[in-house]
């Protein structure tokens, strides 16, 4: 009995440590793309950068969820958490495309939360969908 126990903390230890560093490569990917220094403005006190941020980290978090109980090997997961990953990033630079009488990056520098909230709305709104379609 222990020995299964065992090999069961020892798969969710892996589960956990892979989801980890496919959110820390998500997010980045999510600081390279943006105009700003993510941190940065985060250590400056500006709010829009850090409703961004822990939107795209939920947003990740929520993917990678749905990838580990959608799937059962952790290769599959890890195939279809960087899906996941890269269709939510993908819709991010869409929204900068998409708004081009907006500069999303250069509100958020400016700590505009209306502009924020709205990104991360949309992060999330993508995030679900996502989940959905690979769950």
């Amino acid at each position: 009995m222990l020995g299964v126990e065992t090999a069961s903390m020892a798969n969710a230890a892996l589960w956990t440590v892979v989801c980890l560093l496919l959110q820390g490569l998500a997010q980045l990917l999510l600081h390279w793309i943006t105009p700003y220094d993510d941190w940065k403005e985060i250590s400056n006190g500006n709010t829009a950068a850090a409703i961004v941020v822990a939107a795209q980290a939920i947003a990740i978090a929520l993917i990678l969820y749905h990838a580990v109980i959608g799937n059962e090997t952790i290769v599959q997961a890890i195939i279809w958490g960087i899906v996941g990953i890269l269709l939510t990033v993908g819709s991010y630079v869409l929204f900068e495309l998409a708004t081009p009488k907006i500069n999303i990056g250069e509100k958020i520098r400016e700590g505009n939360a209306a502009v924020a909230l709205v990104a991360a709305a949309l992060m999330l709104m993508t995030a679900i969908i996502v989940s959905g379609a690979i769950s």
